[in-house]
């Protein structure tokens, strides 16, 4: 007997926990809000439902994996990644209505120990004023949890309990009192389960059942209990119950945010650089949750006016401090009781800064807390005579062979450019025909050697700054058995890698092997260096019509399993490289298309002539999980759940493809270029996808029985 409860239960203290995005408090010089703006603190309470071993870890974990989003009617407005990122001094924003949202934790499919927790709250910004808004994070995965009532081991042994969806599942192995966590799928709302045991006379006992509509933030606790009742076969029975419960907190996990380091009217990460003896004031604010107990500063420079490199702000002796405020090196420390906030706001005045003579320096910053959280940052001050400023490289500006620098002109009757070299080389060269626009000088460089760092400068008529960068190009790594030389033939399915060997392709034949066919075979009969080549031959994989077309085809990545008679594959692998063109040889033969399967473009119909396709595509970082195992891409062929590659997807970094419209003219193989489009060039790479299918809309189980060689492909950078 199958029972369904709505049981709602209520906790008297619900214990909270606060990650607090802290707000400097009020210095003398600090500037006022822009008209028709305000300000809010977010201060976000983690609910957990068990108790947590280790706090220290839970918190730094939690506040690393905070996304945090503000969005108003127009959508967002702000994101930050992770609790690191969010403005000290608190997020300014225009006058309007906002809705704050939070997550943390991670989205496994299921999980017994990882959790991820949402929470959601609006509020107004009105002007000049400091809003605070207070986010209840609760846990947001579908949780179950099984008991085992006693009498049950009496007659049951071995047992345990399998729940699940589509995407994943968890195994409670015999008394298992953990709690599974589960993120259920858009399309699939329904929680399995399934109870496997040996009976007292030895024979298998199962039983199964489904929870329709599972909810998020609710936990069904699964009971299954023994009744002495007899049954016709003059057995016992087991009564499973199954309640619905909201989650109901239990601890109280405290994370607060270590101390943060901001510039004060500029970029810290950035640093200062300026011209020798024409510095400005400038300032660093170092914000804690609390009070901070330490501000502990530290550069070789200090050793000329104090004894040592390094000295605490907070508690230093006032001969120390009266020697600092000499140089000009100042500080201010304030508490706001009513956020539980603090900062210190530390000056170096001019007369410091205009007393550093031309060169580089670090001045390192080690703030404590009163929770004895420590962090630090390095402020690095360089001082310059130099006609122009170099700048780093942009995230997707280096290339294997290319890069392109950038410098901001200081001083342009000085006619000042960059130069570069090799790093642990000696002599500069200046890069000509280097483009000057707006006060930034552009120089793209080419021919440069993969995998190698150099060092770029800025240089003028006897003039060479001291002001050095370096960037290191990507390596121009190559497809592991691009000849498909290597093979495990003697097996069903064929396998594109040697034994012992790391895979790096797969092919459909995990599928169509089921039926005693490989549709990807190894080739002797055309081949273009080598001893083999890859076959793709499209076919009817069955018997009489119990089967389906199956298209010949290889992908980077991995054949992930096979639902009925659809598959799940797993596209992608990790790659960093950014390659210009994929190019290769190949022969194809084109057939009449003969099936055509649902979901098929209306465009294609039986009795047209079948296409080929090869594409690649570089990816981004993003993942995508089927049972636990991660890919960039994961494609489902099955209709009523259907997953497949979209070329315009978000993460799709750069694409190219070639669609093959007719037969290759004669016996021998042919050459080919895929150049690749950049559609983004702000992102390293993060993965590489290449298909190739001998029937374009295989996919849909479309297509004739063509056949496509492939053999020696190269990526071109």
């Amino acid at each position: 007997m199958i029972m369904n409860k709505n049981i709602i239960k209520y906790t008297a203290a619900a214990l909270t926990a606060t990650i607090l995005s802290t707000a400097s408090v009020s210095c003398s010089d600090e500037q006022e809000l822009m008209s028709g703006q305000g300000r809010v603190m977010l201060n976000t309470a983690i609910l957990s439902d068990v108790k947590v071993a280790s706090r220290a870890d839970t918190q730094q974990e939690l506040a690393d994996k905070a996304i945090i989003w503000i969005s108003n009617s127009k959508g967002a407005v702000r994101k930050y990644n992770g609790l690191s990122e969010v403005p000290a001094e608190g997020v300014e924003l225009l006058c309007d209505h906002y809705v704050a949202e939070v997550w943390t934790g991670d989205s496994l499919s299921a999980s017994f120990d990882t959790k991820w927790f949402k929470g959601r709250e609006e509020f107004d910004i009105e002007k000049n004023q400091t809003t605070n808004v207070n986010i209840k994070c609760t846990v947001a995965n579908t949780v179950a949890s099984v008991v085992y009532k006693e009498g049950v081991d009496d007659l049951l042994s071995d047992y345990k309990m399998t729940v699940g969806h589509s995407r994943g599942d968890l195994v409670f192995e015999g008394r298992d009192e953990r709690k599974g966590y589960f993120m259920m799928p858009n399309n699939d709302k329904s929680l399995k389960w399934n109870l496997e045991g040996k009976l007292a006379n030895g024979t298998v006992y199962t039983r199964s059942g489904v929870i329709e509509n599972a909810k998020p933030a609710t936990e069904y606790i699964i009971t299954i209990s023994y009744s002495d009742k007899p049954q016709d076969t003059g057995g016992g029975y087991f009564r499973i119950e199954i309640d619905e419960n909201p989650i109901v907190v239990e601890d109280e996990i405290e994370i607060k945010m270590a101390p943060q380091f901001s510039g004060y009217d500029f970029t810290l990460d950035d640093g200062l650089e300026g011209e020798v003896g024409k510095f400005t004031r400038r300032s660093v604010l170092v914000s804690a949750v609390g009070n901070l107990t330490s501000v502990v500063l530290k550069s070789p420079v200090f050793s000329s006016f104090i004894s040592g490199e390094d000295v605490d702000l907070l508690n230093m002796e006032t001969q120390v401090a009266d020697a600092l405020t000499a140089h000009g090196i100042n500080h201010t420390y304030s508490y706001n009781s009513e956020i539980d906030a603090s900062v210190a706001k530390v000056n170096f005045e001019e007369s410091f800064l205009n007393s550093l003579q031309e060169g580089e320096y670090a001045i390192t910053f080690q703030a404590t807390d009163q929770q004895g959280k420590t962090t630090s940052h390095t402020l690095n001050i360089v001082a310059t005579n130099a006609p122009a400023r170099v700048e780093d490289v942009l995230p997707g500006s280096v290339w294997a062979t290319s890069a392109t620098l950038t410098a901001r002109v200081m001083k342009p009757e000085q006619n000042p450019a960059i130069a570069y070299r090799k790093s642990g080389e000696s002599a500069w060269t200046e890069i000509s025909g280097a483009t000057t626009s707006n006060g930034v000088i552009t120089a793209a460089l080419t021919g440069l050697e993969p995998g190698t760092t150099y060092e770029y400068t800025v240089v003028a008529t006897d003039y060479v700054s001291k002001s050095i960068k370096t960037f290191t190009t990507e390596n121009a790594s190559q497809l592991p058995n691009a000849g498909f030389e290597e093979w495990q033939d003697s097996k069903a399915p064929y396998l594109i890698y040697a034994s012992g060997a790391q895979q790096f392709w797969d092919s459909g034949n995990h599928g169509s092997a089921t039926m005693g066919k490989n549709v990807t075979v190894p080739a002797t009969d055309k081949f273009h260096s080598g001893s083999r080549s890859i076959k793709l031959e499209s076919q009817f994989v069955g018997v009489g019509i119990a089967g389906k077309f199956a298209a010949g085809n290889v992908f980077v990545g991995k054949y992930l399993a096979t639902e009925g008679t659809d598959g799940v594959l797993g596209w992608g692998r990790a790659w960093t490289s950014r390659p210009k063109a994929l190019k290769g040889w190949m022969h194809y033969t084109a057939n009449t298309i003969n099936y055509k399967g649902d979901g098929a473009p209306d465009t294609v119909n039986k009795g047209d002539m079948d296409t080929g396709i090869i594409y690649i595509a570089i990816l981004d970082d993003t993942m995508d999980e089927y049972k636990s195992e991660k890919f960039p891409v994961i494609v489902k062929t099955k209709k009523t759940d259907r997953q497949l590659f979209d070329k315009n997807a978000a993460n799709v970094i750069a694409y190219g493809e070639l669609v093959i419209t007719s037969s290759t003219t004669g016996d021998d193989m042919v050459e080919f270029t895929i150049p690749l489009t950049y559609n983004r060039n702000d992102v390293k790479a993060s993965n590489l996808m290449i298909t190739a299918s001998a029937s374009r809309y295989g996919d849909f189980f479309t297509g004739g029985p063509s056949t496509l060689y492939l053999d020696d492909l190269q990526l071109v950078y």
